[in-house]
């Protein structure tokens, strides 16, 4: 797939700030409060394709840590690095810079690695999965030995079963957006540079009243669903409570990786 298209995608969406990655920003503060959870004091955050920096901004709003922001589009870097200068953050604590995950050599180069690095819908945007299996394991190669890589992407099934339900009582599919590419269970399993400690559906409770419930809803009364509407506000209160991972509809999940403390070699 043409990289300049999907770049002017990002470019262009840049301008809308905390919307830039998401239209339905209340699916964004679960994910973002679901890598939080994961996150403690003192800790050095890689955020990778961090956009306009909505997570980091929120991470930072409620932990002292130190985060490093990284995204392919100027763009998003340039809007991050305005709103970092207005909420008065210094470069010891917040740094955004333009750097594309298919290319961090001079990362790689570099000395400095990462307690936590992180990805909010990012790997999606590459073209295979080969292209994914490698940034993964280049994101993995940033971690300290004992460090965390929280991969918080789409899943191919998660979206499979969430249109299954929803074709069951009459409504549409929903179509993944022209420059994704879902990443499949299976193929998660081929990752050996680091220890799979978890994989866990955090919002099958959200898109079960999101997507099946108030999109049904606003069929009946003949109008379109609202990403802010009444219901999804309640399924964002009610998603920790909601045992629905048996339904396995949550579009968006999250791996975590565990980076050894030592190399195979024993280094």
């Amino acid at each position: 797939m043409n990289n300049t298209e999907k770049l002017k995608f990002w470019d262009e969406r840049a301008e809308l700030s905390d919307l830039a990655g998401s239209n339905d920003f209340i699916a964004k503060e679960i994910e973002m409060k679901t890598l939080l959870s994961y996150c403690s004091k003192g800790d050095s955050i890689l955020d990778m394709g961090c956009g306009s920096g909505t997570a980091a901004f929120y991470i930072l709003d409620k932990l002292d840590v130190s985060i490093t922001g990284m995204d392919f589009s100027s763009k998003m870097i340039a809007e991050a690095q305005r709103a970092a200068k207005e909420k008065g953050y210094d470069q010891e604590t917040l740094n955004f810079c333009v750097n594309d995950i298919r290319d961090v050599k001079e990362l790689e180069k570099s000395e400095r690695r990462y307690d936590i690095v992180m990805t909010e819908r990012v790997l999606i945007n590459l073209d295979n999965w080969q292209e994914q299996k490698e940034a993964i394991n280049r994101i993995i190669s940033l971690l300290k030995p004992g460090g965390i890589y929280l991969m918080c992407e789409n899943l191919k099934e998660g979206l499979d079963n969430l249109n299954k339900v929803r074709v069951s009582i009459g409504l549409d599919d929903i179509q993944k957006p022209w420059h994704n590419r879902y990443i499949c269970k299976n193929e998660v399993q081929e990752i050996d540079s680091a220890e799979l400690i978890e994989f866990r559906d955090f919002s099958s409770g959200y898109y079960f009243l999101s997507r099946v419930v108030n999109a049904h809803l606003a069929k009946l009364q003949n109008s379109n669903p609202s990403y802010d509407s009444p219901i999804n506000i309640l399924a964002e209160k009610l998603n920790d409570f909601l045992e629905l991972e048996k339904l396995d509809i949550g579009q968006t999940r999250l791996w975590v990786f565990k980076k050894p403390l030592r190399s195979n070699q024993g280094e």
